[in-house]
């Protein structure tokens, strides 16, 4: 597994170690801290989903769909930057094991779920 994306989380600043490893541009480094210490960025993006309320509903949006939108992105960009913890945490371990099966990146209720 190579090739860390070049522009990893742009949208997201990362707390601690990463983030500091985020604003000086060092992508390769960004991507083993986030790989090593997984746990840590999961807890974090868990939690920034978790104060949006789980899924969007229309319903939540009478007569602005715009703000609708907004808010399915928001979720979206949190469902791939969890996504990209991921890829991390495997091209540390050295890719993934096929034979382990991959926990959703969703539960049932919109949460994000911890591949730990």
């Amino acid at each position: 597994m190579s090739g860390v994306p070049s522009q990893p989380l742009p949208d997201i600043e990362l707390p601690g170690r990463a983030g500091e490893l985020q604003r000086a541009g060092k992508v390769e480094e960004l991507a083993a801290e986030v790989g090593t210490n997984y746990a840590q960025y999961h807890a974090f993006l868990a939690k920034r989903m978790q104060a949006l309320g789980g899924r969007a509903r229309p319903e939540g949006f009478p007569g602005d769909h715009g703000a609708y939108l907004q808010a399915c992105q928001e979720r979206v960009t949190l469902v791939r930057r969890e996504g990209w913890l991921r890829w991390c945490k495997a091209r540390v371990a050295g890719g993934v094991d096929p034979a382990r099966r991959q926990p959703p990146l969703l539960d049932e209720r919109g949460r994000l779920v911890s591949d730990a």
